[in-house]
């Protein structure tokens, strides 16, 4: 799969680097949301054992 991407940014660099920044995009985006995800059970998990 990546080899096949290599080959076609070879013949469109643009579309090649669309593609890279999307992917890094979609990857930043799931660590947030499973960091956040993971700070608030910690935070209500917490709160739980305080009540």
């Amino acid at each position: 799969f990546f080899f096949l991407l290599y080959n076609n940014g070879n013949n469109n660099p643009s579309h090649h680097l669309y593609i890279w920044f999307t992917c890094k995009f979609y990857w930043v985006c799931l660590i947030y949301c499973f960091w956040a995800t993971l700070s608030t059970t910690k935070r209500s998990i917490q709160g739980t054992r305080v009540n």
